[in-house]
C-alpha cells in the first residue's frame, strides 16, 4: 500500500468523519458575511443571502458546502476591495475609469444615441472592455445590473434570460454579447453617427 493510498482510504475519511459536521455550520456562518462584504446595498445582500441560503441546504456533503460558502466569501471580499479601490481613486479627484457616464431612464436602457455597456462589478471581460475602450477614446455608459434590476431585466429579454455580462447596446439599438474592443470599433464605424436604426 502507497502511501497515497493510505491517505485516501484511511486518513481523509477520519478527518471528514471527525470534522463534517462542523464544516455545515462553518459554512451557514460564513454566508452572511459573504453577501454583506459582496453586495454595498443591505437589501440587495439581504436577497442573495436567501438564494445562497437555499444553494446551500440542496448541495450534499458538509465539506461541499464550506467550499461553496468560503467560494462566496472570496467573492465578496474581491468585490468589496475593487469598491474601496474605487472609492480611494474617488477621493483623490481622478474619474475611476476615464469613461463618461449618463442617467439611465427607468426601463435600465441608455437615451438614445449612446453606447451603453450592461456590466458586474467581478467580471473581468467587463473591466478589460472598458479600459480597452477608453484607451480608444470611446465613451460608454456603464450600468451595473446587479444594482439596476431593470436593466437585468432587459440583458435577460437580449439574452435568452440569461444576465451575460458585458453586452453592449449600440447607439443603434443593436447589441453585443461579450465582444471585443475591436468589434465595437467596428460596429460603431459601420454605423454613421446619431443615425436611427
Amino acid at each position: 500500500m502507497t502511501a497515497k493510498d493510505i491517505l485516501l482510504a484511511v486518513i481523509i475519511p477520519l478527518i471528514l468523519a471527525e470534522f463534517g459536521p462542523w464544516c455545515g455550520w462553518l459554512a451557514a456562518r460564513l454566508l452572511p458575511t459573504a453577501a454583506k462584504l459582496r453586495y454595498a446595498d443591505s437589501q440587495r445582500a439581504a436577497v442573495r443571502l436567501e438564494e445562497w441560503s437555499g444553494d446551500l441546504s440542496d448541495i450534499p456533503g458538509q465539506l461541499t458546502k464550506l467550499t461553496y460558502a468560503s467560494g462566496q466569501l472570496l467573492a465578496g471580499t474581491a468585490a468589496a476591495a475593487q469598491r474601496k479601490a474605487k472609492a480611494r481613486r474617488k477621493v483623490r479627484g481622478r474619474d475611476v475609469d476615464g469613461l463618461v457616464t449618463a442617467q439611465l431612464s427607468s426601463t435600465g436602457v441608455s437615451s438614445p444615441g449612446q453606447l451603453t455597456i450592461y456590466t458586474t462589478q467581478w467580471c473581468g471581460f467587463c473591466q478589460r472592455l472598458k479600459i480597452q475602450l477608453a484607451r480608444l477614446g470611446i465613451e460608454i455608459c456603464e450600468v451595473d445590473i446587479e444594482r439596476d434590476l431593470a436593466a437585468a431585466d432587459y440583458v435577460m429579454s437580449i439574452n435568452d434570460g440569461k444576465q451575460t455580462v458585458p453586452t453592449v447596446l449600440l447607439p443603434d439599438g443593436t447589441t453585443l454579447v461579450n465582444p471585443s474592443a475591436a468589434q465595437v470599433r467596428a460596429q460603431l464605424a459601420a454605423v454613421p453617427p446619431g443615425s436611427p436604426s
